[in-house]
């Protein structure tokens, strides 16, 4: 399994962080809190993660954004498999972790538990990034 990932601090430089801790450009999501049991990784889109690491559709309980800081460096999270409806997301920056989906704390633009509701995600560069907040760009 992959090293445990370290928090992004407000006005921390994410090129500098890259370097030093070592972004692999993969955001992981494993089915347990603190970054144990079953993981996925991905380093590209991928809308249905119910055909990836013997079917993570719906399974994440922890989520690391390992990607590199710069273009494509954030990722949507989306709830519903099917691209062509209107999903409801939640974003991760590069950098960032959630530990523990299941407290409750990160929900879905709608409102909806984040917890084991992940069908896929995007990567995507929002020009806006100016708080270092994981929720602005959805």
């Amino acid at each position: 399994a992959p090293g445990a990932p370290t928090p992004v601090r407000p006005g921390a430089d994410l090129s500098k962080l890259a370097a030093a801790d070592g972004a692999d450009g993969y955001l992981y999501a494993y089915d347990l809190p603190n970054f144990r049991g079953d993981w996925c990784r991905w380093d590209r889109d991928d809308e249905w993660w119910g055909n990836d690491c013997g079917n993570f559709n719906d399974r994440a309980t922890s989520l690391w954004n390992n990607g590199f800081p710069g273009l494509f460096s954030e990722v949507s999270l989306r709830r519903d498999v099917n691209p062509s409806t209107n999903q409801s997301v939640f974003c991760i920056e590069a950098g960032n972790y959630y530990a523990d989906l299941s407290l409750g704390y990160e929900r879905f633009l709608d409102g909806g538990w984040a917890d084991n509701a992940i069908s896929g995600h995007r990567w995507f560069t929002d020009d806006a990034d100016y708080i270092h907040d994981p929720h602005y760009a959805c």
